[in-house]
């Protein structure tokens, strides 16, 4: 649901968030657009996403619940939308997975939901057809709430983007499927409030 009101809320605190990471450098949230001279592509798709993290996690006080997630059983599970995340400030992986991939989406940028054996990640191209990810643990909601220290960031995004040939090896493991959140508007699959 990148078109929530909640997540273009998250997204305005994003762009403080960013500001104040940035030391100004960049204070917009801005997807994939050239923003800040000599900045790589990489960096300014990092520097957005630890916002994002940091603003649900802060801002929001959304804090990740353990409890079981299947993404291989034939039980039906009833997922949060990210509205629900946000105004209840929790959510399982799954759950705040997926309000990730919402905002990242709502900036035009490309987000992935990686489907593990009972866990759920995202991932956001570097750059858009790039073919190259940031992994993305929103399960380390606390680690981006804290302060803004590499050590903190390296335990939310990964410092490295993996390449296409590390996402074939990454994705190829036993029960990973990936979702590629672009697909959702050309499907038209919509989420059920």
């Amino acid at each position: 649901t990148p078109e929530a009101e909640e997540i273009r809320e998250l997204l305005r605190w994003s762009a403080d968030a960013c500001n104040e990471l940035t030391q100004g450098q960049l204070n917009a949230i801005v997807g994939y657009q050239e923003a800040v001279s000599g900045w790589s592509h990489e960096t300014l798709t990092y520097v957005q996403a630890y916002s994002i993290m940091h603003t649900m996690a802060h801002e929001f006080g959304v804090k990740y619940i353990m409890s079981p997630f299947s993404s291989t059983s034939s039980d039906l599970q009833r997922i949060a939308t990210p509205s629900e995340v946000l105004n209840s400030a929790s959510g399982l992986c799954v759950e705040t997975a997926v309000t990730m991939a919402s905002a990242l989406q709502a900036m035009n940028m490309h987000a992935v939901l990686i489907l593990l054996p009972g866990h759920c990640q995202v991932a956001v191209e570097t750059w858009y057809g790039s073919g190259d990810y940031f992994l993305i643990e929103t399960t380390s909601l606390e680690n981006a709430a804290s302060a803004y220290t590499q050590e903190d960031l390296d335990y939310v995004i990964l410092t490295y983007p993996y390449t296409k040939d590390e996402w074939r090896a990454y994705l190829a493991q036993d029960g990973y499927t990936a979702i590629d959140c672009d697909l959702s508007q050309q499907l038209q699959i919509m989420s059920i409030d």
